[in-house]
C-alpha cells in the first residue's frame, strides 16, 4: 500500500516508469522557504479536505483521473481505484505546505532537507490515508505498522533510495535502460509461469 502512495504522490503510473528531476525553479523555492535548520520547522500538517473556493486544486483531482493511462498497469489499475477523498487530501496537504508535485531529488542527498521534508510529507499522508482505510481494496493493511514512523521511513529508504534510486541511476547512464529491463524481467517471469505450467501438466 506504501509503494502504491509514493507512486501515486509523484505521479508513476506504470513498472516502466523512472522519477523525474524536479524542477530548478522548484529546488529554489523550497530553499527559500526552508532557510533555516530542519529541527526549527513545524510538523507537516495533513489538510484532509481541499478548501472551498479552491477550483484549480478541484480540477487537477479530475485531471488525474481523466489522464490516467489506459493500459493493462496493475499499478495505473490500482491508482484507479483510489478514492478520491485520498487524492483531495494529497493535494490539499502539498498546497497548505507551499509544494506545486512531490517530486524527491534522487540526484542529491537522501538527507538533504528538501528530501526529508519529501519524506515526512509522503509519510504523514499515507498515515492519514492508512487510517481511513484508504488503500484496503489492495487488502488488509496493518493499521499498527501503518503508524510507525520508523517503519514507514526504513520501508520509504528501501524504495526511494534503493529500488527508485537503481532505477535513476541507470536511467541517466543510458535512457530507456530502465524499460528495457523491466520487459526483459517480464519475459523472463512468463517463461517460469509457461515452464510451470507444463511441469504441472506433466506431474499430474
Amino acid at each position: 500500500a506504501f509503494q502504491l502512495h509514493l507512486r501515486l504522490l509523484v505521479g508513476l503510473h506504470s513498472q516502466s516508469e523512472v522519477p523525474k528531476d524536479p524542477p530548478q525553479s522548484a529546488i529554489n523555492s523550497f530553499n527559500a522557504r526552508f532557510d533555516q535548520p530542519l529541527e526549527n520547522y513545524p510538523k507537516i500538517a495533513v489538510v484532509p479536505v481541499i478548501p472551498a473556493g479552491h477550483t484549480a486544486l478541484r480540477e487537477r483531482v479530475v485531471s488525474l483521473r481523466r489522464d490516467l493511462p489506459n493500459t493493462r498497469s496493475t499499478i495505473s489499475k490500482n491508482i484507479g481505484k483510489i478514492d478520491e477523498s485520498i487524492i483531495e487530501m494529497i493535494l490539499a496537504t502539498l498546497d497548505h505546505n507551499h509544494f506545486d508535485a512531490w517530486c524527491p531529488n534522487l540526484a542529491d542527498n537522501p538527507r538533504s532537507v528538501y528530501n526529508v521534508v519529501h519524506q515526512a510529507v509522503a509519510i504523514e499522508t499515507f498515515k492519514h490515508a492508512a487510517v481511513g482505510y484508504g488503500y484496503s481494496f489492495i487488502g488488509a493493511v496493518d493499521l499498527k505498522a501503518a503508524q510507525d514512523n520508523k517503519t514507514l521511513a526504513a520501508l520509504y529508504d528501501n524504495y526511494v533510495w534503493s529500488y527508485w534510486k537503481k532505477s535513476y541511476d541507470r536511467e541517466k547512464r543510458k535512457p530507456g535502460a530502465h524499460a528495457d529491463k523491466v520487459k526483459y524481467n517480464k519475459a523472463i517471469q512468463r517463461r517460469s509461469d509457461v515452464r510451470l505450467f507444463y511441469i504441472f501438466m506433466y506431474i499430474f
